[in-house]
């Protein structure tokens, strides 16, 4: 079911001679509106040619690159009408949404999925997401940018295939978001930490969402108690480029906790918190098996709590030590809003934990490390503490340990 809106943008798609007969081609999307990415994908799908989806705040040169890399017809910049021709690719490929990896471990690279598995991912989410919680009477409003396969696919498409209209918020504007939410007061959310961060500051402490659903990156523990408080329902999912969507907490009930496998899936990981093991999936309707790179255990009933990347563990002497872990306890010294623990280096001792903290007043590296000494082994206490103003994140809001370990080594 297309709303009228979106009816419109396709009727003022098929005036434009470069999306006339789209099928069978490439298209670069970088758009500056939500609306214009989502309306120009489900065109683009519809009419059977591929989509590369850009975040709004790329370059026009780094587009370009990105559209070549992935073998583009054209790009599209700006706006619809805004048309760039590239170099005709070699070959011709099965028609699907084509997306660049967040980045957090290296250098980003695409990943394609064809809409056939979209569609197929979009059915297993909703039959995880409709199961008797009144969902389907909830407003969809995308605050996470539809650049990306969480905001499109679990957000707009999924939404599109039960027969509702999402509700896209351009606007990156809280004050806007938070109007937004007020309009639609029985809503499903879908947001991702950074934001959710600002909103609740805005809001101070007031109920502010229906249902909340969170994904990206896991909330702060005190972000998480302050949601659980705002919203009625606090929800979370897990994926990975390559599949989407793979499990979904419909009542997350700690920070970790990103629920059930989607019923297209089969997951394996440690059988313990203690003992946490990389996630493998295995995605019943192709039988492909993906390794995440994710750290995680499957709990009591099949609960997957996701726990760290398998690069992310610092081997101090020999000793492994998870980040979240050493984060948590940081998180619960008082005084200190944010922190991230990554790995550090020394030229004699190897791996050493380093961390990033955020005071919300005036703390010091050795009070810190002596309230880390009085719950952390001593190979867990961070031997470097750096006070900051905020934590460095990716354009997606992500953090990147990897990065924060590479600029510090220079």
């Amino acid at each position: 079911m297309l709303s009228h809106t979106l009816s419109e943008r396709w009727s003022a798609f098929r005036r434009l001679p470069h999306l006339i007969r789209p099928t069978g081609k490439t298209f670069g999307v970088c758009m500056n509106s939500g609306h214009e990415t989502a309306a120009l994908a489900l065109y683009l799908k519809e009419e059977g040619a591929s989509v590369l989806l850009l975040q709004e705040t790329t370059t026009i040169d780094e587009a370009v690159e990105r559209a070549i890399e992935a073998d583009c017809h054209v790009l599209l910049f700006g706006s619809p009408e805004r048309v760039l021709d590239l170099p005709a690719p070699a070959a011709a490929r099965e028609p699907g949404l084509l997306q660049l990896s967040s980045g957090t471990t290296g250098p980003a690279r695409v990943i394609g999925r064809s809409w056939s598995s979209i569609e197929t991912e979009c059915d297993a989410y909703n039959r995880a997401l409709q199961q008797g919680l009144g969902i389907e009477q909830l407003t969809p409003v995308i605050l996470a940018p539809v650049s990306h396969s969480y905001g499109l696919i679990c957000g707009v498409m999924s939404a599109q295939r039960r027969g509702v209209t999402a509700q896209i918020e351009d606007s990156r504007n809280p004050k806007r978001m938070l109007a937004m939410l007020r309009e639609h007061p029985e809503h499903l959310v879908y947001g991702v930490p950074i934001l959710l961060h600002v909103l609740d500051a805005l809001a101070g402490g007031q109920p502010v969402f229906h249902t909340l659903m969170n994904s990206g990156a896991p909330l702060t523990p005190p972000l998480f108690e302050r949601l659980q408080r705002s919203s009625r329902r606090l929800m979370q999912q897990y994926g990975c480029s390559e599949l989407g969507c793979i499990s979904l907490s419909t009542e997350a009930e700690e920070v970790q906790d990103v629920g059930l496998p989607l019923d297209t899936h089969q997951l394996s990981a440690g059988a313990s918190l203690s003992q946490p093991q990389e996630i493998i999936v295995h995605h019943r309707p192709t039988d492909r098996r993906i390794a995440t790179g994710d750290l995680g255990s499957i709990q009591a009933g099949g609960k997957l709590v996701v726990m760290a990347r398998t690069d992310d563990l610092i081997n101090v002497s020999g000793r492994k030590v998870l980040p979240s872990a050493v984060e948590h306890v940081l998180l619960d010294i008082p005084g200190v809003a944010e922190a991230v623990v990554y790995r550090g280096r020394h030229p004699v001792m190897g791996e050493r934990v380093h961390a990033l903290v955020v005071g919300r007043e005036p703390l010091t590296e050795q009070v810190i490390q002596a309230a880390c000494r009085t719950r952390l082994p001593g190979y867990q206490v961070p031997a470097q503490i750096r006070l900051v103003e905020r934590i460095p994140r990716l354009p997606s809001g992500k953090i990147s340990r990897h990065r924060l370990t590479e600029e510090e080594q220079g």
